[in-house]
């Protein structure tokens, strides 16, 4: 029987060298990881606060800038419902938008019915007003000028 003998010079390089992770090692990056699980929650759901609070504050706002512009555009008054009890709001299509049920809205001036209707005239006047829109202790609010009917977004807290 012959036997190959290996020699020292046929090792590759660096073979004698491969170890693997210790126990000590990988508990720590256990013990990294568990932390990061404890710390990382509270940042994520300020996180999708702000999110939730942006979307639904964008949403009114291009309902808002969509009337605006068909007011000028047909040369006609064009009228926005706004629903704070549902959380909706129309721009003269009958089809609501429904925003996320995290979503609250405030108008100022209240409503006296619920429905709250800010109305755009064909010379870019408005009726003007302002819409706070909250979500998960996030408010922004939007203020649509009554000479021009443009809306500007407030950071209100």
């Amino acid at each position: 029987m012959v036997r190959a003998r290996l020699r020292h010079d046929m090792v590759p390089a660096g073979a004698g060298d491969c170890r693997g992770f210790t126990l000590l090692e990988l508990l720590a990056v256990l013990v990294v990881i568990g932390l990061l699980a404890v710390v990382a929650p509270p940042y994520v759901q300020g996180a999708l606060a702000r999110i939730d609070a942006e979307q639904a504050t964008d949403a009114v706002a291009a309902a808002l800038a969509e009337a605006r512009g068909l007011a000028l555009g047909r040369n006609r008054v064009v009228r926005v419902t706004i629903d704070a009890g549902s959380g909706g709001i129309d721009v003269e299509s009958g089809r609501w938008h429904k925003l996320a049920d995290s979503v609250t809205l405030s108008l100022s001036p209240p409503p006296s019915a619920g429905r709250w209707v800010i109305v755009f005239h064909p010379d870019g006047g408005s009726s003007g007003g302002r819409v706070l829109v909250s979500a998960r202790g996030r408010t922004w609010a939007l203020v649509v000028d009554p000479l021009t009917g443009r809306v500007r977004r407030v950071h209100a807290g």
